[in-house]
């Protein structure tokens, strides 16, 4: 009878393992950068509803190479060189599109948002004599369905204006540990570039994209040590195959006041400004 009763237990457990490794292979784990807790997230669809910038996969390979640090989610080659320049502030009609797939996210104790950050960025840029458009349509009233949303705005944006040459989308990131970085006695939210590529969907510029967030990344650091982290190479694409030189920017976290968001503001149209001059 123990014999039986020992038996009858050990094939409970392996059934359960089974069930266990079934639902294990049949969803990918995407683990979050700042806590490490896991969401478990179906990804059979066509693309991912929901905003995936600020996740990582489980098995998103770490890498270092010629000086910039990735966390490579989509296994992409980076072997790919650094944008040396394109975009003239002096050509007629916009250059530079700044928007907001995610307009309605907020700073610390929601004083101030990623509007007033695009705000400040267009402002800055247009100094340095680009023409800019900064589209703060919200996209995100329907918040699983922001991408889509403004695919459509983007892509009539683009149609009105042939001459855009360059597209940056300000996120705030969902981040909340080690997100600020002081210089000089000023307090800077940091940074970080996210490109999409072609794993999942169809983007044949992905890597003039990732040439341009190198660009960017770089310009960074020469201004402000560590006030940009590595480079976020997704597995999907962030409609950024609708016009070269493409990326999104997630400036600052949750816990970031506006101020050091801003601040980090200063240092971003500078490093965007030398990237497009091939500098």
């Amino acid at each position: 009878m123990k014999l039986f009763s020992a038996l009858f237990d050990g094939l409970c457990v392996f059934v359960v393992f089974g069930i266990v490794l079934l639902l294990y292979t049949k969803y990918d784990k995407i683990i979050s950068l700042e806590n490490n807790q896991v969401a478990i997230q179906d990804i059979s669809k066509e693309e991912l509803k929901v905003d995936n910038t600020k996740l990582v996969d489980n098995n998103t390979t770490f890498i270092s190479d010629s000086g910039i640090e990735y966390y490579n989610e989509a296994s992409v080659s980076t072997d790919i060189p650094v944008f040396t320049g394109l975009v003239s502030s002096s050509s007629s009609g916009p250059q530079i599109l700044i928007y907001h797939t995610h307009t309605s996210e907020t700073y610390f104790n929601d004083q101030g948002s990623v509007v007033d950050v695009g705000n400040l960025l267009a402002d800055l840029l247009r100094a340095k004599g680009y023409n800019v458009i900064h589209d703060t349509t919200i996209n995100d009233a329907d918040y699983n369905n922001s991408y889509e949303t403004v695919y459509v705005n983007v892509e009539k944006i683009l149609k009105a204006n042939p001459t855009i040459q360059c597209i940056i989308d300000v996120h705030r990131d969902s981040a909340t540990k080690d997100m600020v970085v002081k210089d000089q006695g000023i307090e800077y939210a940091k940074l970080m570039l996210v490109v999409g590529t072609n794993v999942r969907l169809s983007n044949s510029i992905w890597e003039n994209n990732l040439s341009f967030a190198k660009a960017i990344h770089l310009n960074c650091l020469e201004r402000v040590d560590e006030i940009i982290k590595p480079i976020y190479l997704s597995k999907n694409r962030y409609n950024q195959h609708l016009c070269q030189n493409s990326v999104i920017v997630e400036v600052g976290g949750l816990e970031n006041t506006i101020f050091e968001a801003l601040n980090a503001t200063y240092i971003l149209a500078e490093a965007i400004d030398s990237s497009l001059q091939g500098k």
